[in-house]
């Protein structure tokens, strides 16, 4: 992870590439910050926007009030509110500002708020001596369910909220906010006038990405899992579409369990805790389910691992695909990924909807309809494609 020291942010800046450039104005580039990756054909993932709120953790339902005061110094009737702020020694700030779809959907909060900025957590940890203080929020849908059990080792890391009236003060440490990590034009023009930054790190979603997925693998288990990600809410499994993935799931697990390695059949729901969503991901060999954010756990995973995507077309002549989140093999380099669409008839009628009926904005219509139903034969070739990536890439898994 490259750096800048505060000290030189009137005449250098660091570009896409990470070369460093002299120039004599301030941080913000010369020219227009976005014009590269707009003009671009290269669509990253972080150009997908995905506000599913079906998903999220246990702990994002209960109040996060309690970590405001996690490792914050002692007060009593005569300390001031810059009490809290005070004694910072490295600060990292991980408020996830300036992102184009926000820090708050699950997608989002994983693809582009905690993994570009894992660096500055990795800082955090080379900074061992004197206070450490983390620059965040403390609302509802934080990362602390994430920090408290990848990174439990900073538990003695100070937080403090973004809405206390001393952390505008505070000197701290950011990322060069890029827009192909899904920071905003805005952001990127207007990051650097904050002058509590005293030193940017590029980011290097590479290492980020590796680092966190090595810390993920602390929850790693005996043996490996097939898991099919049951939604709630909208775009749920028929009991009949459940029963059938179910079965063929359970089949192909018992296949890799007989020649490849221990591995059994397990579902991920969308609502457990982080820790045990951590467990069922690092875990994971394949993972089978309906287009979705649940998907962005994979990123967790840090050895070869099979996602199996299922979406549907959104024509009815089978030429235009819905979405997909494929990209998502941008992020994670041992990720395998696949695609099954269903016909958009199907889909239609499994909800009740004619297809003269469909609303013209049929995007949005297939993203909220509460049900997705496959046939046993759709089930089959999906598990078959799955055990196909399973073949072809855990052969020599260890």
């Amino acid at each position: 992870m490259q750096y800048i020291n505060r000290a030189l942010l009137s005449f250098i800046s660091i570009t896409l590439a990470g070369g460093i450039v002299v120039r004599s104005t301030t941080l913000a580039p010369a020219r227009e910050p976005c014009a590269d990756a707009k003009a671009t054909s290269t669509v990253f993932v972080n150009d997908i926007q995905d506000d599913d709120a079906s998903v999220y953790f246990a702990e994002d339902l209960t109040s996060a009030k309690p970590i405001a005061a996690k490792s914050t110094p002692t007060t009593n009737a005569n300390s001031s509110a810059d009490d809290l702020c005070s004694g910072c020694d490295f600060t990292i700030d991980l408020r996830c500002k300036g992102l184009r779809f926000g820090r708050i959907a699950f997608f989002h909060k994983i693809t582009q708020c905690l993994l570009p900025a894992y660096g500055l957590i990795s800082k955090a940890r080379q900074h061992a001596s004197g206070q450490r203080c983390m620059l965040t929020w403390t609302a509802m849908n934080n990362l602390e369910p994430l920090l408290s059990v990848l990174a439990p080792d900073l538990s003695a890391v100070r937080r403090i909220d973004e809405d206390t009236p001393c952390a505008a003060k505070i000197k701290h440490y950011v990322v060069q906010p890029e827009w192909r990590f899904g920071f905003s034009c805005d952001w990127i023009r207007a990051y650097a006038e904050d002058q509590g930054v005293i030193g940017v790190y590029l980011i290097d979603i590479s290492s980020n990405g590796a680092a966190m997925r090595n810390d993920a693998a602390s929850h790693h288990g005996r043996e490996r899992l097939m898991l099919l990600i049951q939604r709630n809410g909208t775009r749920a499994f028929t009991a009949d579409a459940s029963h059938a993935l179910a079965r063929e799931l359970r089949q192909v697990a018992q296949s890799l369990d007989s020649r490849v390695m221990r591995t059994r059949y397990a579902e991920y729901k969308g609502t457990e805790s982080a820790s045990d969503t951590m467990k069922l991901f690092a875990d994971a060999a394949g993972v089978a389910g309906y287009h979705g954010a649940g998907f962005a756990n994979v990123l967790f995973t840090g050895h070869e691992v099979c996602a199996q995507e299922i979406t549907v077309w959104q024509d009815a002549d089978s030429t235009k695909l819905w979405r997909s989140i494929n990209l998502l093999t941008q992020l994670n380099p041992r990720l395998h990924w696949n695609t099954y669409a269903l016909p958009l008839s199907e889909l239609l009628e499994a909800n009740n909807v004619q297809e003269k009926e469909a609303s013209q904005d049929l995007d949005q219509l297939i993203k909220v309809l509460p049900w997705v139903h496959l046939t046993s034969l759709h089930a089959s070739l999906v598990a078959h494609q799955l055990s196909t990536c399973l073949d072809l890439n855990l052969q020599d898994a260890d």
